[in-house]
């Protein structure tokens, strides 16, 4: 169970005693528009909305909560301390030393995140979720929510909703933690900061060629939507009513990978609505590149290089997941109006890009924990098979001395 933790001043915080390992929780201004999600950390704590009005501690059983101006962080130095989902609230520390709010000396022992802990021992990843999973209660996110948009300080009534809020995610932070920690080796927790470090530290891009490509698709975008006899261009009501006006049905899906898509474009590839889909088409990916590449410069760092997120254990499988509004995980891989987005990721002066990747590393970890050390003996003798061949070997009696590949291209 969390216990319910006393609120205090940040005098009484001070004067008593602190333990080894606190939770800590910021509550920052975000609106629909201006949030984590679609800044990412870095850009959303460097925007210029941006306010920490709120900084709550708790050791279990109590809690300070204040303006982090007042809070007496000497307090907090030397300690470890806990967040969940730490990366923001690191982050948003480090903008609160920058801007001069918080002593630029602190800093903690270590710190330390209950959300990579719980997604790596597969609960889930928000707050409240874990909270419920682990020790049946639920958190109230509604304070959380009803501040969207304000600053709640101004708000005297909101302000006291707000504060026990904060207090409760940092004792369920901390109560998460201490209940789950013994679980997470080691070797995992230097991964998650090592990722954690990595985009922090950013990316060298190519910010002349972002920049040109993304004023480039722009221009396109606004050419393709001009030549469309409707405004607004993206509309798909006036885009249906143009079809009417010519006589054409309206295709049931504008995506080229949709197989009726395919069955309309046969029928009427030759009327003007077949153009009009293709002037949609090209604008919609020019749209996209471009927007990619605006979230790109948004997140330029004052080092030059572009900040970016990877979710540890973001996947069930715990491989990565892309975060912060920017997926680095999903670029084309092919150019979209002759813009290549991997092109803009570059090596920094002095170094080189390398390709590196782990060829079918699935299928051999896969056999060692089956203990299958016949398959795996199979894939050392033929370095260059594939996972069918070495299954064909294996359990279907295939044994040519040439790959499966060429035996059947040769055979048909």
């Amino acid at each position: 169970m969390i216990p319910e933790a006393t609120i205090i001043t940040p005098e009484e915080w001070a004067a008593g005693s602190v333990g080894e390992v606190l939770g800590v929780d910021f509550e920052t201004f975000y609106t629909a528009t201006y949030s984590v999600a679609e800044l990412g950390q870095w850009a959303y704590c460097n925007d210029p909305r941006f306010d920490a009005y709120l900084v709550a501690v708790s050791d279990g059983q109590r809690a300070c909560v204040c303006a982090p101006s007042r809070f007496p962080w000497a307090t907090l130095a030397g300690r470890a301390w806990v967040s969940h989902h730490r990366d923001f609230d690191r982050a948003v520390f480090d903008r609160l030393q920058e801007l001069g709010l918080v002593p630029a000396e602190i800093a903690p022992a270590s710190w330390m995140c209950s959300a990579a802990l719980c997604a790596y021992l597969q609960h889930p990843r928000d707050l409240a979720s874990a909270v419920k999973a682990v020790f049946g209660q639920t958190l109230d996110k509604g304070p959380r929510d009803r501040a969207r948009g304000r600053h709640p300080t101004e708000d005297c009534l909101l302000t006291g909703e707000i504060s026990r809020y904060a207090a409760r995610d940092a004792s369920a932070t901390l109560a998460l933690w201490n209940h789950l920690e013994r679980h997470w080796p080691p070797p995992e927790r230097r991964l998650f900061d090592l990722t954690s470090d990595m985009g922090r530290h950013g990316l060298a891009v190519d910010w002349e060629y972002v920049r040109a490509k993304r004023l480039e698709l722009e221009a396109l975008t606004v050419s393709l939507a001009d030549a469309l006899p409707w405004k607004p261009a993206g509309s798909v009501k006036q885009f249906e009513a143009a079809c009417e006006g010519i006589g054409v049905p309206a295709p049931p899906s504008t995506s080229s990978a949709d197989p009726r898509f395919a069955r309309w474009l046969e029928k009427h590839i030759d009327s003007e609505a077949a153009i009009w889909v293709r002037h949609l088409q090209r604008m919609r990916s020019a749209n996209r590149t471009a927007r990619v590449l605006e979230a790109m410069e948004a997140r330029r760092m004052t080092s030059g290089r572009m900040a970016y997120e990877l979710r540890y254990f973001g996947a069930s499988t715990g491989r990565w997941s892309g975060g912060g509004g920017l997926n680095l995980q999903n670029l084309n891989r092919k150019s979209a109006e002759g813009v290549d987005l991997r092109r803009a990721i570059v090596a920094p002066p002095g170094h080189v890009l390398a390709v590196a990747d782990y060829s079918q590393i699935e299928s051999r970890v896969l056999l060692f924990l089956a203990g299958d050390t016949e398959a795996l003996a199979l894939f050392r003798e033929n370095p260059d098979a594939d996972a069918y061949e070495i299954h064909a070997r294996r359990t279907m009696g295939y044994a040519e001395p040439e790959p499966l590949k060429a035996w059947c291209e040769r055979t048909g």
